[in-house]
């Protein structure tokens, strides 16, 4: 998940390109990824305005092993920024660092850097075919990145402040947020990586799904002019490919995985607390998700492609002398496993804001 709120980002301009990695001579790039997961990556973001980095915590689904802050302890340096998004594909592990303009690059099995690719704005990235495509969030602009060589093959001009991407039917679909007053998904042609269509969306885009051809968004929803509440709440949408949109539910949160959408609904302007639901793509159903333990805060959903396992990301409480719990912005915090009934199998702690879950 990516808050807008917790940034301050002043730059734009021109993508420049830096990397070192002996894997440049190889003249295959890396293949599409498997299903088969050994290991989980959990990414925080850590807290910009406090001088926190993100940070990476790698868990061992079969041991339940957890080592924190392992960027930092295999490269002996913080990682560059705000951590917003990762994947790991092929041999890699790719991360968006919002603040610092980097997409740092690290072999995905040790997550020891091996190149760092400057990007204005890194966002949100989407693998593909041999390639990554990265969102520039200040720079108005998605990028095409080959995955041997590490150089930026091509961009496209999208609209303001893109977050998440997701390709379907050879077709890459960006959601344009506008910090906040967005309301376009742009639909680019991966054959020629030109934009084909800017498609008219309920209001702040900020992620978009797939599941064979089928297309999902998530809004983060319009304030008020007094922001004393929504005008549009967030939620999921069916979306099609030219951009028509039908809302399944209320959501703040969601993650696809399993034949199924799950939703946390944490508006902070309700006062009936926070909603946890599931959607079934077949059936086009919404039912109650009914964790075992729910998450005092969520912050990020994962659910691993092998075998349906949940994994929720959450703040700790901390009070600061009222009486009264709110979510911890700079502690650490922790990610609950669950099993596909929705079992506990597990929790461990884990960074300050941890917004995006890695399976390798």
């Amino acid at each position: 998940m990516k808050n807008l709120w917790k940034f301050a980002l002043l730059f734009a301009g021109a993508l420049t390109f830096t990397a070192c990695s002996d894997e440049d001579k190889n003249p295959n790039p890396d293949p599409d990824p498997v299903v088969t997961v050994t290991g989980v990556y959990v990414l925080s973001e850590g807290n910009y305005n406090n001088n926190i980095a993100g940070d990476l915590t790698l868990y061992n689904p079969e041991t339940k092993e957890v080592s924190n802050g392992l960027f930092k302890s295999v490269n002996e340096r913080a990682l560059s920024g705000t951590s917003n998004d990762g994947v790991v594909y092929g041999s890699k592990l790719y991360i968006a660092n919002t603040d610092e303009n980097i997409i740092e690059v690290c072999d995905a099995k040790t997550a020891r850097s091996i190149g760092k690719i400057n990007l204005n704005g890194a966002r949100c990235i989407e693998p593909y075919d041999g390639k990554i495509y990265v969102t520039s969030f200040t720079g108005a602009k998605v990028a095409k990145i080959d995955t041997t060589s590490l150089a930026v093959e091509a961009t496209a001009e999208v609209g303001d402040n893109p977050e998440g991407l997701v390709i379907a039917n050879n077709k890459l679909y960006v959601a344009n947020s506008g910090y906040g007053m967005g309301n376009t998904v742009t639909k680019i042609n991966l054959a020629n990586f030109e934009v084909e269509a800017t498609l008219t969306v309920p209001t702040n885009p900020v992620d978009l799904f797939a599941e064979g051809n089928e297309l999902f968004l998530l809004s983060s929803g319009k304030y008020k002019a007094d922001y004393s509440g929504y005008e549009e709440n967030p939620a999921i949408y069916a979306m099609t490919a030219d951009g028509v949109t039908t809302k399944i539910c209320d959501a703040t949160i969601a993650a696809i995985g399993g034949g199924k959408i799950y939703l946390v609904d944490n508006n902070y302007y309700s006062t009936t607390g926070i909603g946890y639901q599931v959607y079934d793509i077949a059936t086009k159903q919404v039912g109650a998700w009914e964790l075992e333990e729910k998450p005092f805060s969520p912050y990020a959903i994962g659910v691993n492609p092998s075998n349906g396992d949940i994994y929720v990301t959450s703040h700790n409480s901390i009070d600061y002398g009222t009486g009264v719990l709110y979510p911890d912005y700079s502690g650490n915090g922790y990610t609950l496993r669950f099993d596909k009934d929705n079992k506990k199998l597990d929790r461990f702690n884990i960074g300050v804001n941890a917004g995006t879950v890695i399976f390798f």
